[in-house]
């Protein structure tokens, strides 16, 4: 006797699932912004290439550390509770563009960057998942840009006050 299974639909449903996490994971790894996903507890599960790249630490040393190594000094102390509040806050996602966060490279240096937050529950564990973008020139050129328009006002003003001078010495000049 002699029993056959069709596994035809099963095999097209792992084919399906295959072909969906490959298309995630190229997604992932092509994306320009830095991806990083960790549990509430911030221990890394996702760190990217661009994470990789804009934050000068590879991902295999990232694994299961913690995001401590990541921020400023001043910032790590308060981090774990704003994760935490996040995660209880029901809040799926904060978008980008809202506020800017530090963090920090490999090498000491501070960056400016956008984030867009999100959590999802992935098998009854809480995912967080966050999107960073280096805006660290751009808020450099806008502080140069604002210390310049600064500098232009104080011009302005000086040339002003130097021309309402000229006019009162002329018309003094005249008068007399």
């Amino acid at each position: 006797v002699a029993t056959f299974v069709d596994i035809t639909e099963r095999h097209l449903a792992e084919v399906a699932l295959h072909d969906s996490r490959s298309r995630l994971a190229a997604v992932v790894a092509s994306a320009s912004d830095a991806i990083i996903s960790t549990d509430v507890a911030g221990r890394v599960a996702l760190f990217n290439p661009a994470a990789e790249r804009i934050f000068g630490i590879d991902a295999a040393t990232m694994a299961g550390a913690t995001l401590d190594r990541l921020l400023p000094g001043p910032m790590r102390s308060h981090h774990g509770a704003h994760m935490a509040t996040f995660a209880r806050s029901g809040t799926t996602r904060r978008d980008m563009g809202v506020g800017r966060v530090r963090g920090m490279h490999a090498d000491g240096r501070v960056l400016d960057l956008e984030a867009s937050i999100s959590q999802a529950d992935v098998q009854g564990q809480t995912v967080l998942t966050a999107i960073l973008r280096d805006v660290t020139e751009r808020v450099a050129q806008e502080r140069a840009l604002e210390a310049t328009r600064g500098e232009l006002l104080q011009l302005t003003r000086r040339l002003l006050e130097q021309e309402k001078q000229t006019t009162r010495r002329l018309a003094q000049a005249l008068h007399d």
